[in-house]
């Protein structure tokens, strides 16, 4: 998926409303479509994979395997706990304590998140676009580097010299 369709996705499926519990479901599927499409960027053969199902947690540590980097490590940890707190909501019907894993949700992907907001709503909303924006940020600096690099070692070719 190209940046401009990552976009146009999470506008079009990023909740309008202030239903925690759809801004959480919904908003687990988006950071976990910015999962795939990273991991399918890093890839040489992805393709392999199609069809195949990966739990959730099993994609933020592959991701992990990929790339070494602080950052996307504190995103990915905040990923992982809306994930927690997405299976919570979606495996009971009357779930507790999903207030303190909001918080904890919220505190993970505080990152540099200017704002004053102090409806849970609001917050969840700021830190799951937060993380979609940066796991596309992470997919665009791939992609760039990947080109750079592509472009470099293309020019350092010569046709060998017949004698």
């Amino acid at each position: 998926m190209d940046i401009q369709d990552s976009l146009l996705t999470f506008l079009r499926h990023f909740p309008r409303t202030d239903d925690a519990t759809l801004i959480i479901l919904k908003g687990h599927l988006l950071l976990e479509e910015e999962i795939n499409n990273l991991l399918h960027e890093m890839l040489p053969n992805p393709e392999v994979l199609d069809g195949l199902q990966i739990n959730f947690f099993t994609k933020t540590q592959f991701a992990r395997a990929l790339i070494k980097n602080e950052a996307l490590d504190d995103i990915l940890d905040a990923a992982e706990k809306l994930n927690r707190l997405r299976n919570r909501l979606a495996h009971n019907l009357e779930p507790s304590g999903v207030e303190a894993a909001i918080r904890d949700f919220v505190t993970a992907a505080d990152g540099r998140i200017l704002g004053g907001e102090t409806a849970p709503e609001q917050q969840l909303k700021r830190r799951i676009a937060f993380l979609c924006g940066q796991l596309l940020r992470f997919r665009t600096e791939y992609r760039a580097a990947r080109q750079i690099l592509k472009t470099r070692v293309g020019a350092g070719k010569t046709k060998p010299r017949r004698p």
